[in-house]
C-alpha cells in the first residue's frame, strides 16, 4: 500500500489563490459596498441627529436632567435614563381595509452592526453574527 498524502499545503495555496479572486472580483455588488462604505459614516450622522431630535421632542431636556439628577441620587433603583445607540419609532400613518390604524414600526441601531434601513429584529441578525463553518 502506498501512502496517502493530504496535500494540505497545496490546498491551502490553492483555496488562498481562489479566494483572492473572488474577493478582488469586479461586482456590482462589490462596488455599491465600497461606495456605501465611503458614504456610511455621514449618513449615520444624519440618521442619528434626526433620531435624537424626535426623542427630544418626546422626552424634553429638562425631564432628562431631572431623571438623571434622581438617578445619580439613588443609584439603580431609577434607572431609566441612558445613553443609548439604538432607536425604536412607531408611529400611525393610514388606515387599512377594516378603517383601523396602520401603525409603522422601525428599529435603527446606531452600533457595529447595526442599520439604517429601520427593519425589525430578525433571524437574519442573528445569522450574521454566528461564525461561518467551513
Amino acid at each position: 500500500m502506498s501512502k496517502i498524502r493530504m496535500n494540505t499545503e497545496l490546498r491551502n495555496k490553492l483555496f488562498n489563490k481562489i479566494k483572492h479572486v473572488f474577493e478582488n472580483e469586479s461586482t456590482q455588488e462589490r462596488e455599491d459596498y465600497l461606495q456605501s462604505r465611503e458614504t456610511v459614516d455621514t449618513q449615520y450622522k444624519s440618521a442619528f441627529g434626526l433620531a435624537s431630535e424626535i426623542v427630544e421632542r418626546a422626552y424634553p431636556k429638562e425631564d432628562v436632567a431631572t431623571l438623571r439628577h434622581y438617578k445619580k441620587k439613588y443609584g439603580d433603583a431609577v434607572d431609566v435614563v441612558a445613553k443609548d445607540k439604538c432607536f425604536y419609532f412607531a408611529h400611525n400613518e393610514g388606515v387599512d381595509s377594516d378603517g383601523d390604524k396602520e401603525e409603522t414600526k422601525s428599529h435603527f441601531d446606531f452600533g457595529l452592526y447595526g442599520n439604517l434601513n429601520g427593519s425589525e429584529y430578525t433571524q437574519v441578525k442573528m445569522v450574521k453574527s454566528l461564525p461561518m463553518l467551513i
